[in-house]
C-alpha cells in the first residue's frame, strides 16, 4: 500500500437554477457548504491492478446518497496523466464514513480525488 493521501472534497460546478423560492435558496447554501464537511483518505493498491481504496467522512448533520467521486492522476510535475470516476459504497451518513474503491488507469506520482456530486438524503442519522 502507498501513502495515504488526505484532501478536501471538492464538487464540481453545479447548474444554477433561479426558482425564487427561499426554500431552494437554503437548499443550495446547504450544497454548497456540504464539500467543506466532506474528507477523503485514500491508499493506493497495487496488486492485482492499480487502485485507490478508502473513505470518505461525513462532518455534516445530513445522511449522503449517490456520492460520486473523479480522482485525477497526476505525473511529478501535477500534471493530469489519467482520469477515473467511481462512488462510495451504501450511503454516506451524518457523522460516518463510508469505504471506496476506484480503478485507475496507471500509477501516478499522487492522485486528486474530488466528490463530483451527491443526493442528500435526511438530517440526521
Amino acid at each position: 500500500m502507498g501513502a495515504i493521501l488526505r484532501c478536501a472534497a471538492g464538487v464540481a460546478p453545479a447548474l444554477a437554477l433561479v426558482l425564487g423560492s427561499g426554500v431552494f435558496a437554503r437548499a443550495q447554501d446547504l450544497h454548497n457548504a456540504l464539500p467543506d464537511a466532506l474528507t477523503i483518505e485514500a491508499s493506493l493498491v497495487r496488486a492485482p491492478y492499480p487502485r485507490l481504496a478508502g473513505y470518505v467522512t461525513n462532518g455534516s448533520f445530513y445522511t449522503l446518497q449517490n456520492v460520486r467521486l473523479h480522482v485525477a492522476v497526476l505525473d511529478a510535475a501535477g500534471t493530469t496523466i489519467g482520469e477515473a470516476d467511481g462512488w462510495v459504497f451504501g450511503n454516506l451518513f451524518a457523522g460516518g464514513r463510508t469505504y471506496f474503491v476506484i480503478a485507475i488507469p496507471r500509477v501516478g506520482a499522487s492522485y486528486r480525488v474530488t466528490v463530483t456530486s451527491w443526493d442528500i438524503g435526511s438530517r440526521g442519522n
